[in-house]
């Protein structure tokens, strides 16, 4: 009869952790506005990735937990990316003028196009890290303004 008592315990305890009302208190409801800033004119669209760890950053937007795009408006572009937990993230962004979906660089591998990366806003030498461009998203700070950098 113990094992039967035992066996009850655990599906009721089962059962009662995946109530609706304990479902719905793990759920991610954080929402994180991004405004990026500093666009030199309204060509083309603002390109957007959010990642959650260093997988793909900064460049495979196909390893990003979202990823968004809107129209360049000449100076700020707003987004937002809804449902998240708390924790670290980082964003990689393209100034994409022409509208081809990818970096243009000249023939030294420079960029053409504007870029946006999380805590960096000056221009670099190369890709910088996932640790580099991390930041914090909690309930009390979910915004976030980056510049665009141009070459």
């Amino acid at each position: 009869m113990t094992i039967l008592n035992s066996i009850a315990s655990i599906i009721l305890f089962a059962f009662t952790m995946s109530t609706p009302a304990n479902i719905e208190s793990n759920m991610a409801t954080i929402t994180l506005t991004v405004k990026v800033e500093g666009l030199r004119n309204s060509d083309g669209h603002v390109l957007l990735s959010l990642f959650k760890d260093g997988a793909g950053f900064p460049d495979d937007d196909k390893k990003a937990i979202a990823s968004d795009g809107k129209p360049a408006n000449g100076g700020t572009v707003t987004f937002t990316f809804a449902n998240l937990s708390p924790g670290n993230y980082a964003i990689s962004g393209l100034h994409d003028e022409n509208d081809n979906k990818e970096m243009d660089t000249n023939m030294l591998g420079i960029p053409k196009e504007g870029f946006a990366i999380s805590n960096i806003s000056k221009k670099v030498m190369s890709s910088p890290s996932y640790k580099d461009a991390a930041f914090q998203v909690s309930d009390e700070n979910n915004e976030l303004s980056i510049k665009v950098v141009y070459y």
